[in-house]
């Protein structure tokens, strides 16, 4: 054997060596099935802000349904409280009823007050934190997941537990439904993302790899004007979670057609699962 063929022959080939000679010559297509593959990172923006827009407390003025609501409001106005009146703690100490006694001016809809929320601000609090509970349960289990069942296929249950929770909140009629839901979208989240992060981390080109992380950090950023966007045209809190669940859905298809990570694949025990490259 020659000096070179030498040298050939004891040159380590590694997946990373792999990818980047891959991706020495990249294609317009393959640039955009990365890029769709990398709007995973949106999805969990999408749910994580999803309180604020379908869970807000009105502030503006109300029309009287009941007598004593009229009587209340004369009164308020004889006083020079008027303003006053139409706060939610004035609303609250004065025991008015949403639907039998009032309601408020607005065009957009809310579940705080489908279901009488808006005089428990702790209620209202819970729903927006517990979501961290889910994000924990994802960390604290995901690593094992990720080793096990692939980054992939981990990621993919993180996007269908947020995606359909996202849905399903759409029909919630309960308080404590909407509570389940919301731990559901947690750790469908962080699972999501974080599986989504190193799978795609994995089949990055070294050298692009220092982009990626700010790429992912703006595509998560991305989601809240897209939310916003879905708010500004949509004033049913149901039919939003139906357009950001869809949004959700879309954005995790790459994680339903594309191969799970070459570093993960070759380190597989099942040899018919060793990537092909």
């Amino acid at each position: 054997m020659t000096k070179d063929g030498l040298n050939i022959a004891m040159k380590t080939i590694t997946v990373d060596s792999v990818i980047n000679e891959l991706g020495k010559s990249p294609t317009p297509l393959l640039g955009i099935l990365w890029v769709w593959a990398t709007l995973v990172g949106m999805v969990g923006c999408l749910s994580s802000y999803l309180g604020v827009f379908i869970g807000f407390t009105p502030t503006g003025e109300f029309t009287c349904l009941s007598t004593r609501c009229d009587n209340l409001l004369k009164n308020a106005q004889q006083l020079g409280q008027t303003e006053d009146f139409y706060k939610i703690d004035s609303i609250c100490k004065s025991n008015l009823t949403h639907g039998d006694d009032f309601t408020w001016n607005e065009s957009r809809s809310s579940f705080s007050v489908d279901l009488d929320l808006f005089c428990s601000p702790s209620s209202l609090s819970l729903y927006h934190s517990i979501y961290k509970i889910g994000g924990l349960l994802a960390v604290s289990t995901g690593s094992i997941l990720y080793e096990r069942a692939g980054r992939r296929r981990a990621a993919a249950v993180g996007a269908a537990f947020i995606s359909i929770s996202t849905l399903c909140t759409t029909f919630a009629r309960s308080y404590t439904v909407l509570l389940v839901l919301r731990v559901l979208q947690g750790l469908g989240d962080q699972l999501g993302y974080l599986g989504g992060w190193i799978w795609l981390f994995e089949m990055t080109p070294i050298r692009y790899r220092k982009f990626y992380n700010s790429w992912m950090a703006s595509l998560w950023s991305l989601g809240y004007p897209v939310l916003s966007c879905i708010g500004y045209y949509i004033h049913n809190w149901r039919y939003i979670c139906v357009a950001a669940g869809l949004v959700q859905v879309f954005c995790q298809i790459p994680l339903l057609i594309y191969p799970d990570s070459p570093r993960y694949l070759s380190r597989s025990d099942d040899p018919n699962r060793l990537p092909v490259f």
